[in-house]
């Protein structure tokens, strides 16, 4: 991990050393293991190394699937992006993230060139959902259950009630604000907790990702 003195007042996960390269922050670790860094961190970067890569104004970033294949650590990170694909219509991209030589995840993006609509009306799904009256600037989530309501506190919501989560995900990089892709990513990654909360607490860790955002 980094020595916090050096980051500035904004929090971030990760801090750049160059152009391809970062140190995690305190604010990556994950409470799972000691040194290990938590899922939103790691997906996060990838999705802003494949974005920063490969976005392009014309495109919208449509599904991007994530394999977290080990317990990313504290050490410097290193991201390897690779484009598979340019089409007129599609474009494919790759991301590795790779410490100390190991491929530790491997995140792929498909984007789509923007469109009209088609014609006609097609079925849409609707929903209920009702956020915290008051949502202040703390960094912790907050999660709600049936018949407990939005609460900050993890143990409060250990029941079999469906599980809602709001969060304002911290930046991925230090100094650059998160794109609403990148956000959409760190925020679908931390949604796994509450999808995963029992009444014995959380019983898995989240071995891949698959944010579909559009078509």
């Amino acid at each position: 991990m980094c020595d916090d003195s050096k980051m500035s007042a904004r929090p971030a996960h990760f801090i750049p050393i160059d152009a391809d390269r970062v140190q995690p922050t305190r604010f990556a670790q994950s409470l799972w293991g000691e040194d290990h860094l938590n899922g939103p961190a790691v997906v996060g970067l990838a999705a802003h190394a494949l974005e920063s890569a490969f976005g392009l104004p014309d495109f919208l970033p449509a599904r991007l699937t994530v394999d977290l294949f080990r317990a990313a650590r504290g050490v410097p990170t290193t991201t390897q992006v690779k484009l598979v694909r340019d089409g007129r219509r599609v474009r494919n991209s790759e991301c590795d993230v790779v410490q100390d030589g190991v491929t530790v995840a491997r995140a792929t993006l498909v984007q789509y060139r923007l469109a009209e609509a088609p014609p006609g009306e097609e079925w849409f799904g609707t929903t209920d959902f009702e956020p915290p009256a008051v949502i202040d600037d703390g960094l912790a989530p907050y999660i709600s259950s049936d018949g407990v309501g939005w609460t900050r506190a993890i143990a409060e919501h250990q029941n079999t009630g469906r599980k809602r989560y709001v969060n304002r995900p911290i930046d991925v990089i230090e100094g650059q604000v998160n794109t609403p892709f990148v956000r959409a990513a760190v925020t679908a990654e931390g949604t796994s907790m509450v999808t995963n909360l029992g009444t014995a607490g959380i019983g898995y860790i989240n071995g891949d990702l698959t944010v579909a955002l559009t078509r």
